[in-house]
């Protein structure tokens, strides 16, 4: 009980100081996580221990709830409808801490000799409170060169509390907070408030994957629910699917279908996913190669 207090108390203040930050919203692409994984199971996979090489944009409480020593990725993508992103991330565990880093790097459509890029790179730690509890922040540095003369940048943080169990892993984010000033304008950045659970189980030479990851963002009030799930066949082929369904119009992530599959061998993996297309970002489609220790 009082590893749950504790953990809770990271989180009350986050929660604050986010409602304070201006209504309007910009920076979609700080919500971007460059995880196929994810990208495949509806974007999902925030309570997920079983890779957490990308954790540095999600979650780094799962890290010290991760069953090997690291787990590295990287991965291209063709988001949307002009850009393209590279992203890399890394975790590690040792005792009761979890480390993480990533960085994920867009790069836009070049218009009469300028190319609109933007950039996340950050990492986190997290801590185990006892064997059931783990708490966790996330600390990354964004940036928007918008044109030649025009770059905004901030910080935005996350915290979270996740509790495990056997096969069921349950957490609470705080997620992506932070504001960005222009000229005497203050923006907000798409913050939410977070939930997901994650389930995972083998059935013989099969093992069962579902998440469900629900936001609910404090500056437009939109809500979005994530659903995936995962079917393996003896930790070597994976096939994944998912939905991801806005309330209304959300600019980081609207209404879409998913899809992947992925194979690994020896700690080395590959996944392949499809996200749907749609009016606000088109279709994208990210391949990751990564390796666990």
């Amino acid at each position: 009980m009082k590893s749950i207090l504790l953990a809770a108390a990271i989180l009350l203040p986050v929660v604050a100081t986010a409602q304070e930050a201006a209504s309007n919203e910009i920076l979609p692409f700080s919500r971007i996580s460059g995880d196929p994984v994810s990208v495949a199971m509806g974007y999902t996979g925030r309570a997920a221990v079983s890779q957490v090489s990308f954790a540095a944009f999600r979650n780094a409480a799962a890290v010290p709830r991760f069953n090997g020593t690291a787990d590295l990725s990287a991965s291209f993508q063709r988001w949307g409808r002009d850009d393209s992103a590279l992203a890399f991330g890394g975790a590690a565990r040792t005792g009761s801490f979890g480390f993480a880093a990533g960085v994920l790097s867009l790069t836009g459509t070049s218009v009469d000799g300028f190319t609109p890029s933007d950039l996340s790179a950050g990492g986190g730690v997290g801590v185990a409170l006892g064997s059931v509890v783990s708490a966790g922040v996330d600390v990354r540095y964004l940036s928007s060169r918008l044109a030649s003369d025009e770059t905004l940048s901030t910080m935005a943080f996350d915290a979270m509390l996740m509790a495990s169990f056997s096969d069921v892993h349950v957490t609470a984010v705080v997620a992506n907070i932070g504001s960005v000033s222009s000229g005497d304008t203050s923006y907000g950045i798409p913050a939410s408030v977070a939930a997901a659970v994650d389930y995972a189980r083998r059935f013989g030479d099969y093992g069962v994957r579902g998440d469900a990851d629900l936001d609910y963002y404090l500056h437009s009030g939109a809500v979005t629910v994530g659903l995936g799930g995962e079917l393996g066949y003896q930790d070597l082929v994976f096939v994944r699917a998912g939905y991801h369904l806005a309330s209304k119009d959300v600019a980081a992530l609207p209404s879409f279908l998913t899809a992947g599959v992925g194979v690994q061998y020896r700690g080395i993996r590959l996944d392949v996913a499809w996200l749907g297309a749609n009016r606000e970002i088109g279709s994208t489609v990210i391949a990751g190669l990564g390796y666990r220790f």
